[in-house]
């Protein structure tokens, strides 16, 4: 089994677990000026209801957005500036059944979070 990405690839940020976590925590002008932007019907797009529960259950999760038969979750990394960066987990989805995805959940969060402790400004 392999995942794997281009580097330099770009996705819109409505696509992803990694992407959402961070249009999640964009300030409301930016969400506002992206829903402006994204016109293609091939969007997924986003409900403020999905971005207010990303920010307060402190991740996001995915499942064959962007990759068949992936499951992904992300958390956000912060600094004083905020939420610049994503720690996202993925693997096959017919591996991952619902216990395994909420230690994942738990893992990415807390990883997240020490990884936010130790950024510097």
């Amino acid at each position: 089994i392999r995942l794997s990405s281009s580097i330099g690839a770009t996705l819109p940020l409505d696509r992803g677990a990694g992407a959402r976590v961070l249009l999640a925590h964009m300030p409301e002008a930016g969400i506002a000026l992206f829903r402006a932007k994204t016109k293609s019907r091939t969007q997924i797009g986003v409900r403020d209801a999905e971005l207010e529960r990303i920010r307060r259950d402190g991740f996001a999760v995915s499942v064959a957005e962007i990759s068949a038969d992936v499951w992904a979750v992300a958390a956000p990394v912060f600094s004083e500036e905020g939420a610049g960066h994503s720690l996202p987990i993925a693997g096959p989805a017919y591996r991952l059944d619902e216990t395994r995805q909420r230690q994942l959940q738990t893992l990415v969060k807390k990883a997240a979070a020490q990884i936010s402790r130790t950024v510097p400004g």
